[in-house]
């Protein structure tokens, strides 16, 4: 094999490990190890109805997750807090 053609190749396959390595890291990884979860953006003083502008969705490291922590918003939006909520993110 001629030896433009060997290094073009390992060139080609270098670059796209790279590539897929880098794409892995940035976009499939997190979605592995990361879960989405609703968590209020100010404070909510106790029995109030909550409402979509009280919410927002954030990535959480599975290893974070706390078990009573609400991944699916259906069925919160119109229920009241059961107690004073504390700031999640500033």
């Amino acid at each position: 094999m001629k030896s433009w053609v060997r290094y073009t190749l390992a060139t080609t396959l270098f670059v796209v490990g790279v590539g897929g390595s880098i794409a892995y890291n940035q976009f499939v990884a997190p979605m592995l190890t990361n879960e989405w979860v609703y968590v209020a953006r100010t404070q909510l003083p106790a029995d109030t109805p909550i409402q979509a502008a009280d919410v927002e969705r954030i990535r959480v490291p599975k290893s974070e997750l706390s078990p009573d922590a609400i991944t699916n918003a259906e069925g919160l939006l119109g229920t009241y807090t059961a107690q004073r909520s504390t700031r999640i993110r500033s």
